[in-house]
């Protein structure tokens, strides 16, 4: 059979297993429900084909035109369509599971609900497709333009985006389980509600990115900027910020416990209410930042410079802020229970109704500090600088 024209053929259930169309002219053809696994259709034209429910296993489709064609629930796995162009093209619910798209051509493509594990899209340009409830476990998109691409709802566990394009890409309630966002641009990304754990995000870009309520629980964050990100309500328990830029970040009610946060820029970033129980910021730079009503519960903040931040009503029980710089911060009413402040420097800090029982603070410099009504009791204060400062009310380490 060496036919080559079969525009607007219908071919419905036709068994054209194997066969051979290179290049042929297959625009409009009806190829519904047709069997062609294995099938050589490489460089053929079949734009505004019909192959809803058609058997394409296997089938080579290197750089073939596959523009508008619909593909509905077709089944394309481990075919070949690198190069091939797709674009416009509909495959929703289509199973591509291990196919080869390396840089085929989706723009504006429908692919919801279809099944892409193990697929390669190295390459591939997907911008502006439609991806909701898509399956990528796995999958290989490195270096794959994204942008403006509506991922909503879809499973990319483990999926590979290394250099990826995501620009302004709506990643509402993705799940992105251990996946590797290492170089990808993520510039005006939708992340809300997303689920990072353990994904690689390591010094990437995320500035002006929503990720309210997002999951990044145990993920590489470190020497990411996150300058000005939407990250209220998240988890990032045990997850690594180390060196991070979250300079005006919003982090209200945000979950870091245990987070390893060392040398992180946060200044004038909104982490009231958060949780930063054992947090490690040690060397952090938090000038500015509002930590009002925060849990540093055993937080090491050795070496952080906390200038002028609002750490009023902030639990700071056993807190580390040995060498921290906390000059001008406001502390009123802040729990400072066994916190360690030796070497700290509070000048002209107001600690009014702050509770420093049992706080060390030897060698600490308090001058011209606010401490009315302050309590003291069983603090120890060896060799701490308390010159200018107003002490009225304050219970001290000898009263009784």
């Amino acid at each position: 059979m060496n036919l080559t024209d079969f525009t607007k053929a219908n071919l419905t259930k036709s068994s054209l297993e194997g066969i051979n169309l290179q290049g042929a002219d297959l625009k409009r053809v009806n190829l519904s429900n047709a069997k062609l696994a294995d099938a050589k259709l490489s460089k053929a034209n079949l734009s505004g084909a019909f192959l809803h429910g058609a058997d394409l296993n296997r089938v080579n489709l290197v750089e073939a035109n596959l523009t508008e064609a619909n593909l509905t629930s077709a089944s394309l796995i481990k075919a070949d369509l690198q190069r091939a162009c797709l674009n416009e093209a509909y495959l929703v619910a289509a199973n591509l599971n291990a196919a080869n798209l390396t840089s085929a051509s989706l723009v504006n493509t429908d692919l919801s609900l279809a099944t892409l594990t193990g697929a390669c899209l190295n390459g591939a340009n997907l911008s502006k497709a439609k991806l909701n409830g898509t399956f990528f476990i796995e999958t290989n998109l490195l270096g794959a333009d994204l942008s403006d691409s509506d991922f909503t709802g879809a499973l990319m566990i483990k999926a590979n985006l290394s250099g990826a394009n995501l620009s302004q890409a709506c990643l509402v309630n993705v799940d992105l389980t251990e996946a590797n966002l290492v170089g990808a641009e993520l510039y005006g990304v939708d992340l809300s509600g997303a689920i990072l754990n353990e994904a690689n995000l390591n010094a990437v870009d995320l500035v002006k990115a929503n990720l309210r309520g997002v999951s990044l629980s145990r993920a590489n964050l470190g020497w990411a900027n996150l300058l000005g990100v939407n990250l209220e309500k998240s988890n990032l328990v045990g997850s690594d910020l180390s060196w991070a830029n979250l300079n005006e970040a919003n982090l209200v009610e945000a979950d870091l416990s245990w987070t390893n946060m060392t040398g992180a820029f946060l200044m004038r970033a909104n982490l009231s209410g958060a949780n930063l129980n054992g947090v490690n910021l040690s060397n952090a730079n938090m000038t500015g930042a509002n930590l009002s009503g925060a849990n540093l519960m055993g937080a090491n903040l050795s070496g952080a410079d906390l200038s002028n931040v609002d750490l009023r009503g902030a639990y700071l029980i056993r807190t580390n802020l040995h060498n921290a710089i906390l000059n001008e911060a406001n502390l009123t009413g802040a729990n400072l229970d066994e916190a360690v402040l030796n070497g700290a420097s509070l000048n002209c800090a107001n600690l009014n109704r702050a509770n420093l029982n049992r706080a060390s603070l030897t060698g600490a410099n308090l001058k011209g500090a606010f401490m009315l009504w302050t309590n003291l009791k069983g603090a120890f204060m060896l060799w701490t600088n308390l010159d200018g400062a107003n002490m009225t009310g304050a219970i001290l380490p000898s009263d009784k």
